[in-house]
This record gives C-alpha cells, sequence and structure tokens, in this order.
C-alpha cells in the first residue's frame, strides 16, 4: 500500500503552477474564456455546428457540438488530425445519446491562442464547404 510518489509530485507541480497563475479563480475565468471562444464560433456558424449542450447549462471544460451535414464530419476530422488537434470524435458513451458528434476538451494546460487556432479552422472548413 505504498503511495505512488510520482503522483504526489505531479500533483505538486500542478498545484504550484496553479497558484503561479493566479489560483482556482484564475483557472475559472481563462476556462471560460477558452470555452467562451468556441461556443461563439459554434453560435456563429448559423447552424452549420450545432451545440449539444443547452445555453446555460455549457462546461466549461468540455465543448460538444455536431456539424448539421453528418457527410462533413469525417473530412472535418481529417482536417483536424492534420492540424494537429486529435482526440476529438467525441465519447462513444455520449455518442449513443447524442449521435456522432465532436468533443473539445480545454482543460487547464489549453490555451486561449490553441482554443483561437482552433476556431480558426472551424472558420475556415466552413468557409469551404459553404462556398
Amino acid at each position: 500500500n505504498t503511495v505512488n510518489p510520482l503522483v504526489i509530485l505531479s500533483m505538486l507541480y500542478t498545484l504550484e503552477w496553479i497558484k503561479e497563475k493566479g489560483g482556482v479563480t484564475e483557472m475559472e475565468k481563462l476556462a471560460r474564456i477558452r470555452t467562451g471562444l468556441l461556443y461563439e464560433a459554434i453560435r456563429a456558424s448559423d447552424g452549420f455546428y450545432e451545440g449539444l449542450a443547452a445555453v446555460g447549462s455549457e462546461s466549461n471544460v468540455n465543448v460538444t457540438f455536431r456539424l448539421r451535414d453528418e457527410k462533413l464530419r469525417i473530412p472535418f476530422l481529417e482536417l483536424c488530425t492534420k492540424a494537429g488537434f486529435v482526440g476529438i470524435k467525441g465519447h462513444a458513451g455520449a455518442t449513443q445519446r447524442y449521435g456522432a458528434h465532436i468533443r473539445i476538451s480545454c482543460y487547464v494546460g489549453a490555451t486561449a491562442d490553441e482554443v483561437a487556432l482552433f476556431v480558426d479552422m472551424m472558420s475556415l472548413f466552413r468557409n469551404l464547404r459553404q462556398s
């Protein structure tokens, strides 16, 4: 029943990093900024992207959405992979409930700049497919 020292050390470094960045309050603020960028892009897409969470019930960590045209999902995921955004295919349990979807996780390590790059890619894909 020995405690794993790597887990304890990892937690220590993470908590120190959070403290250096302004603590939990700042982490929450940054989370809202990151996910807000995605929710705004989804809402501004005129239905091209459809958010799965009701407004007011949206997560500050995971943003889920689908493409209005299901046939575009695979090309969108391929573009995401080429751009370095992987592991966003959505999760099996939620797929049974919501259908095929995209799940973007904006955990503490993700920056607003990285999320903005993803939003730019969403915009580019939408513009290419709508014209």
